[in-house]
């Protein structure tokens, strides 16, 4: 039996720094889950967000991007950024228990 392993992300803890110490130590996963993008209505992307998504800080990792916003504007705007830094997919964060979502 094959099956492919998926790492969801917990907020303000699995930046790059976890994600690559967990595939050094343990390994085992196939692609990680980047903790979502946030902006509340600013379409800025925060350095926090940038530094965890910059191509060199995973480029031993299979990782897709987060995105949660009820907003048309701020999808896209991510949509691009993340395109522009070579990503091929988005996550569109819909089954989070965070109040946004629900």
């Amino acid at each position: 039996m094959s099956f492919t392993l998926l790492s969801s992300p917990l907020q303000g803890f699995t930046d790059f720094r976890f994600r690559n110490a967990q595939n050094k130590i343990f390994g085992g996963i196939d692609t990680f889950y980047s903790p979502y993008i946030r902006l509340n209505g600013k379409l800025e992307i925060k350095n926090s967000y940038q530094r965890d998504l910059l191509p060199e800080n995973n480029d031993t990792l299979e990782v897709i991007p987060q995105v949660i916003t009820n907003d048309a504007e701020e999808f896209l705007f991510v949509a691009k950024y993340v395109r522009e830094l070579g990503y091929k997919e988005l996550n569109w964060n819909l089954g989070c228990p965070y109040p946004m979502v629900t």
